[in-house]
C-alpha cells in the first residue's frame, strides 16, 4: 500500500493496489490516482504535486514530463500537465467547505482541445475518464469567464512584473518601490502601464486572473524588476514572465526586459539568457529604458540612417566610424536588421574590419552589445559561427586576446552553473567544468541538458584523469553499488575512490573506509577501513564518523571502545546523520559507552525517525509502547510503526496486531489485526501465534477454523509459550480442532502450569482430582488447586474449599474451606456462595449467622444454583435470617424444583399438600411429589401411595398406590411396609 497526498488539500491518502480513483478522508473530494508502481514514481509525483500546489507550475511540469518519459500511458501525468498549463490550484470554498479549482493561467485554446487532456482520456479507465471530463468542463467554464472579462479590458503598452511584499516581514519590497517609480515615469510619457499595485486596487474581492491575462496579451513590452535573485523566481512573478515568454516563443511581437539592481547578472533566471538585461544602478538607466520602451511600443521612431551613405564612393575613416557608431546604437535598441545593414556598409568600406563581423554576429544572435558575448547563455554554436571565425582571423593581437576572453569562461562563470560556459570550459580541458558537466548530464534538467549517464561518465573521467578529486569520487560512486546507470564494477569504484582519498577528499575517504569494511572491491581489511574513516571523520564527514563509531562499537580494526563509539556517533548525529542518531539512541538505551538515559535515547531515535530511518522508527515505536524515555503512548507507537516502510520486527508487528484488535491508538480493525499477527507469527513470534489461534477459534477477523487455531497454538506452545500451551491443552481436552486426547491435554496443562498459568494449574488440578488423562491423585489435585487459587483463580478457590471441606487430598479443615469459599464467592462463583451460605447456616468452620447465610443463598440463587434456591425457599418458609414470606418461599422452591432439584420438589409438594405456606392444592402436591418420587424420594413415594389410595389430587388407583408403597418400603419406609402388610400386598 503506497502513501500519496491529496492533490486538493495535501492530506495523506491510503491507496490500495490497483485503485485508480479514491476519496480523500480529509476533504472528502473524489480524485484520480497515478500509477504508483514503485517508490521512485511516488516520490516524483509527490514533488511535482507539491510544486503545483505552490503554484510553481513550470517545475511541476518538468517532473510530470520525466514520468511520461518512463511511461507514456500514465493518464494522471497527462492530466497533471493540463492542470499546470492552466495554473489550476484547489482552494477551500468558505461557504461549502469543498475544494474547488481556480485558474492562475489562461490560454486562448480550450482545455477540451488540449492534446494532453485528450491523452489523459485515452489512457484513463472509465472511472478516471468521467472525473477528467467533469473537471475539464469546470476549467473550460472558468477559462471562458476569464476571457470574456479580459476581452472588455483596454490594451496596455507595458506590463511591469515585480514582487510586491516580503514573505517574512509582509512589508513592501524595494522592487515594488522601483516598479512604482518606473510606472509613474512611463505614464508621464503617455504609455498605458499595467502595475498591479495601482491597476488592480479597484479589483479587491474579485479574481485577478482575467485582468492579468488581458494585460499579458496586449502589452508590447514587459519589464521584470528585481533586487534579489529569489524575487525573480518568486511564484507569481515567474508565473507572469514565463507566460509572457511563452507568448514570445509562439510568435507574438513582444519584448521582455529584465531590470536588476545590486545583484550579479549571472543570478538572473536562465530563461533570461538571450535577453538584454538592464542594470538599474547605472547612470541614466531610467531615461534609456523609457526611450527604448517608447521605441518598442511605436511611441518614438529611431533616427533614420542618412540617405547619402550608400552614395559614398571613396569613404573616409570618419564616414566608416559614423556608420559603425550608428550600427552599434541600432544593436542597443534591438533593431537587428538595421544594424546588420549598416555593418554591411562598413564592410564595403573596410572589408577587414574584425569588429564589424562581430557586430554582425551580435545582430544575428540578437545581442545588444559586443560584451554580451561574454555574458549571455548562448548555444555553443555561436563560437563556431563563420562570422566569429572571420573576425578572429582578421583581428589584431589585442583584439584577438579580447575575443579569446569572451570564448574562454572564467572560473566565476563556470561556478554559476551556466551550461554554455560549462561546456566551453570542459571542451577546453577545465577539470572543474568537466566535473560540473558530468553532474549536469547525470542529473539532467529537462531543458538544456537531458539526462545521459554515458556522457556523465565521459566528463567525470576527463576531470578525474586531471586529478579532480570530486570527479574521481563521483566515478567511484557511479561504479559502486549505488546502481547509478552503469555496470557495477567494485574494483573501478575503489580505484577512483582511492585516487580522490589520497588527495584528502573526505567523501572518497569515507567511501574507501566502507569498501575496506565490507570487502567491496578490495580484500576486507578492518584496520584500513578505520584508517580511512578516521581521515574523513576528522574532516567532519558524517558518514565516516558514523562508520568509525560502528568500528569502535564492534571492535573491528580497532580495540573495542564504547566511549569512542559514542563520541563519533555524537559527532555524526549532530550533523543530522540518521544512522548515527539511531545508533546513539541505542547506546543511551543500553548504557553503552554512556550513562543510560532513556529520554536521550528517545530524543535521538526521534531525530532519526523524522528523517525516515527505518530502525529508528521501529525503536521509537517500542519506546512509546513501553513508556521508555517518553510517556507511554500507544497511538504514537502505532504511528511510528506504520511509518516503517517494510516493518519486519516481529514484536512490533505483534503489537500492531494488538493495537488494531483493541482499538488502541488506531480504529479497531480485526482484518488489520490478523494481517500483523500473521506477519509476526510467520517469524515465530509466540504471542502473535497464540493470538492467531484465538482469532481462528472465535472467528475474529477471519473465518472460524478450529484446525488452524490448533496449528498456531501448537507453533507457540512448542516454543514454550505458556498461554498457548494452556489453550492447546483446552483444545485436546474438548476435542476442538483436534481429536480429543486427555493425556495430551494434561501434558500441555502441566507445561503451562509450571510456568504459572492459573487456568492451566486449575485444569491440571481437576485432571488429578477426577483421574482424567492421568492417574487420580487428590494430593496433587489439591497442590495445583492451591497454586491457581493463590493467583485468584475463582474456580480453583472453590475446588480447594471443597477439598478442605471433605478432607480430599488435604487434611479436613472447615475453616480453610470457608476461607477459600469466601474468596470464590466474592468473585461470583455460585457453588462457592452456596457452600459459604451453608457454613453460616450450620456454623461449620465459622460462627453461625443466618442472615449471612440468607445473603449468600440469595447470591447463589440469583445465579440459578438449585440447592441455594431450595435452601433460600426454606429460609423464607421458616424466617431463617430473613422475614417469613410464603410467596418468596414458593418462588424459590419452584425455581429449584423446575431445575429438577429433588428436595425442592418434595418440599413444594408438601407445601401444596399441607397448605402451610401456599393455598392447599392436592393436584399440584401430587405433581411435585411425583417429580421427587421419580428421583427416588421415599417420603414422596409414600405420599403418592396415600394419594392414589385415597384419590387425593389424583384418581383412586390401588394398583398405582401399591407400586409407590412398594418403592418406599424398598427404601425402608416403615409406614409403607405397614400399608403393604395391612392390604396383603407383599
Amino acid at each position: 500500500m503506497a502513501v500519496f497526498r491529496c492533490k486538493m488539500c495535501g492530506a495523506d491518502l491510503q491507496i490500495n493496489q490497483g485503485e485508480s480513483v479514491t476519496v480523500c478522508e480529509s476533504c472528502r473530494t473524489q480524485q484520480t490516482l497515478p500509477r504508483l508502481n514503485d517508490d521512485k514514481r511516488a516520490n516524483l509525483y509527490e514533488r511535482a504535486n507539491q510544486f503545483r500546489r505552490n503554484a510553481e507550475f513550470d517545475k511541476a511540469m518538468g517532473i510530470y514530463e520525466i514520468i511520461l518519459n518512463e511511461d507514456i500511458t500514465d493518464s494522471e501525468a497527462y492530466w497533471s500537465l493540463v492542470l499546470c498549463k492552466y495554473g489550476v490550484r484547489y482552494v477551500e470554498d468558505p461557504a461549502t467547505r469543498k475544494y474547488i479549482p481556480t485558474c492562475g493561467r489562461t490560454l486562448i485554446a480550450s482545455v477540451l482541445a488540449d492534446e494532453d487532456y485528450k491523452q489523459a482520456c485515452t489512457y484513463a479507465d472509465g472511472y478516471q475518464k468521467r472525473i477528467y471530463e467533469a473537471e475539464a468542463a469546470v476549467i473550460n467554464a472558468i477559462q471562458k469567464g476569464i476571457r470574456e472579462i479580459s476581452d472588455k479590458e483596454e490594451p496596455f503598452d507595458v506590463f511591469i512584473s515585480y514582487k510586491d511584499k516580503d514573505d517574512d516581514s509582509g512589508e513592501r519590497t524595494r522592487d515594488s518601490v522601483l516598479a512604482q517609480e518606473l510606472y509613474h515615469e512611463l505614464t508621464k510619457e503617455g504609455l498605458k502601464v499595467f502595475f498591479s499595485r495601482i491597476t488592480l486596487e479597484d479589483k479587491l474581492g474579485t479574481a485577478y486572473e482575467p485582468y492579468i491575462f488581458a494585460a499579458l496579451q496586449s502589452a508590447r513590452v514587459m519589464v521584470v524588476i528585481g533586487t534579489k535573485r529569489e524575487h525573480f523566481n518568486a511564484v507569481w512573478v515567474k508565473n507572469e514572465w514565463s507566460r509572457y515568454l511563452a507568448l514570445i516563443k509562439d510568435g507574438a511581437e513582444k519584448k521582455l526586459i529584465p531590470a536588476y539592481r545590486d545583484i550579479d547578472p549571472y543570478d538572473l533566471p536562465e530563461e533570461f539568457a538571450n535577453l538584454q538585461a538592464q542594470d538599474m544602478s547605472k547612470l541614466g538607466f531610467m531615461q534609456d529604458l523609457i526611450s527604448g520602451i517608447k521605441k518598442l511600443t511605436g511611441r518614438a521612431q529611431p533616427a533614420a540612417a542618412p540617405q547619402t551613405v550608400q552614395q559614398v564612393v571613396s569613404p573616409t575613416g570618419t564616414q566608416a566610424a559614423t556608420l559603425f557608431e550608428r550600427a552599434f546604437l541600432e544593436l542597443e535598441y534591438g533593431n537587428w536588421e538595421k544594424a546588420d545593414d549598416l555593418l554591411e556598409q562598413v564592410l564595403n568600406y573596410e572589408p577587414k574590419n574584425a569588429r564589424a563581423y562581430i557586430g554582425k554576429l551580435c545582430a544575428k544572435y540578437k545581442l545588444t552589445a559586443e560584451n554580451k558575448l561574454g555574458e549571455s547563455l548562448l548555444d555553443i554554436g555561436v563560437f563556431k559561427d563563420a562570422l566569429w571565425q572571420r573576425a578572429f582571423d582578421l583581428a589584431d593581437e589585442d583584439y584577438k586576446n579580447q575575443l579569446v576572453g569572451y570564448e574562454l569562461p572564467t572560473e566565476e562563470r563556470i561556478a554559476t552553473g551556466n551550461v554554455h560556459w560549462t561546456i566551453i570550459a570542459a571542451e577546453h580541458g577545465n577539470a572543474d567544468a568537466q566535473n560540473r558537466l558530468g553532474n549536469r548530464y547525470y542529473n539532467g534538467d529537462g531543458k538544456s541538458i537531458q539526462k545521459d549517464i554515458e556522457k556523465a561518465v565521459y566528463w567525470w573521467t576527463k576531470a578525474a584523469e586531471q586529478d579532480d578529486a570530486k570527479a574521481q569520487n563521483e566515478l567511484g560512486d557511479v561504479y559502486s553499488t549505488d546502481g547509478r546507470g552503469v555496470q557495477e564494477d567494485p574494483e573501478k569504484a575503489v580505484f577512483w575512490w582511492s585516487k580522490a582519498a589520497e588527495q584528502g577528499y573526505a567523501m572518497a575517504q569515507s567511501n574507501l573506509g566502507f569498501a575496506y569494511s565490507d570487502g567491496y572491491g578490495v580484500q576486507e581489511d578492518p584496520e584500513k577501513a578505520v584508517f580511512w574513516y578516521t581521515k574523513a571523520a576528522e574532516q567532519g564527514d558524517a558518514d565516516a564518523q558514523d562508520g568509525l563509531g560502528d568500528a569502535y562499537s564492534n571492535g573491528l580494526g580497532v580495540e573495542k571502545d564504547p566511549e569512542k563509539a559514542v563520541f563519533w556517533w555524537t559527532k555524526a548525529a549532530e550533523q543530522g546523520d540518521a544512522s548515527a542518531q539511531n545508533d546513539l539512541g541505542v547506546a543511551y538505551s543500553n548504557g553503552f559507552g554512556v550513562e543510560k538515559d532513556l529520554a536521550k535515547a528517545a530524543f535521538w531515535w526521534t531525530k532519526a525517525a523524522e528523517q525516515g530511518h527505518e530502525f529508528a522508527k521501529n525503536n521509537l515505536g517500542f519506546a512509546y509502547i513501553d513508556g521508555l524515555g517518553v510517556p507511554k503512548d500507544t497511538e504514537k507507537a502505532v504511528y511510528w510503526w506504520t511509518k516503517v516502510r517494510l516493518l519486519r520486527d516481529a514484536r512490533a508487528q505483534s503489537e500492531l496486531g494488538d493495537a488494531y484488535n483493541n482499538g488502541l491508538g488506531v480504529q479497531k480493525d480485526p482484518g488489520k489485526a490478523i494481517y500483523w499477527w500473521t506477519k509476526a507469527a510467520e517469524q515465530d513470534h509466540t504471542h502473535a501465534q497464540n493470538m492467531l489461534g484465538l482469532a481462528y477459534k472465535k472467528g475474529f477477523g477471519v473465518q472460524k477454523d478450529l484446525e488452524k487455531a490448533v496449528f498456531w497454538y501448537t507453533k507457540a506452545a512448542e516454543q514454550g509459550y505458556a498461554v498457548a500451551q494452556n489453550n492447546l491443552g483446552v483444545a485436546y481436552w474438548d476435542g476442538l480442532g483436534v481429536q480429543k486426547d486427555p493425556e495430551k491435554a494434561v501434558f500441555c496443562f502441566s507445561k503451562a502450569a509450571e510456568q504459572g498459568i492459573a487456568n492451566a494449574q486449575h485444569s491440571l488440578g481437576f485432571a488429578y482430582d477426577e483421574g482424567i488423562g492421568i492417574q487420580k491423585d487428590p494430593e496433587k489435585a489439591a497442590f495445583w488447586y492451591t497454586k491457581a487459587a493463590e493467583q485468584g483463580y475463582a474456580t480453583a478457590q472453590n475446588n480447594l474449599g471443597v477439598a478442605y471441606w471433605d478432607g480430599r487430598g488435604v487434611q479436613k479443615d472447615p475453616e480453610k474451606a470457608v476461607f477459600w469459599f469466601s474468596k470464590a464467592a466474592e468473585q461470583g462463583i455460585a457453588s462457592a456462595q452456596q457452600e459459604l451460605a451453608f457454613a453460616y447456616d450450620e456454623g461449620i468452620g465459622i460462627q453461625k449467622d443466618l442472615e449471612k447465610a440468607a445473603f449468600w443463598y440469595t447470591k447463589a440463587a440469583e445465579q440459578g444454583h438449585a440447592t441455594a434456591q431450595n435452601n433460600l425457599g426454606f429460609a423464607y418458609i421458616d424466617g431463617l435470617g430473613v422475614q417469613k414470606d410464603p410467596e418468596k418461599a414458593v418462588f424459590w422452591l419452584k425455581k429449584a424444583a423446575e431445575q429438577g432439584h429433588e428436595t425442592a420438589q418434595s418440599n413444594l409438594g408438601a407445601a401444596y399438600r399441607n397448605g402451610s405456606s401456599v393455598q392447599k392444592d392436592l393436584e399440584k402436591a401430587a405433581f411435585w411429589s411425583t417429580k421427587a418420587a421419580e428421583q427416588g424420594n421415599r417420603l414422596d413415594q409414600f405420599a403418592l401411595g396415600c394419594s392414589y389410595e385415597e384419590g387425593l389430587g389424583v384418581s383412586k388407583d390401588k394398583k398405582t398406590a401399591k407400586m409407590w408403597y412398594q418403592k418406599a418400603a424398598a427404601q425402608g419406609h416403615e409406614a409403607a411396609k405397614e400399608k403393604l402388610n395391612r392390604f396383603g400386598w407383599r
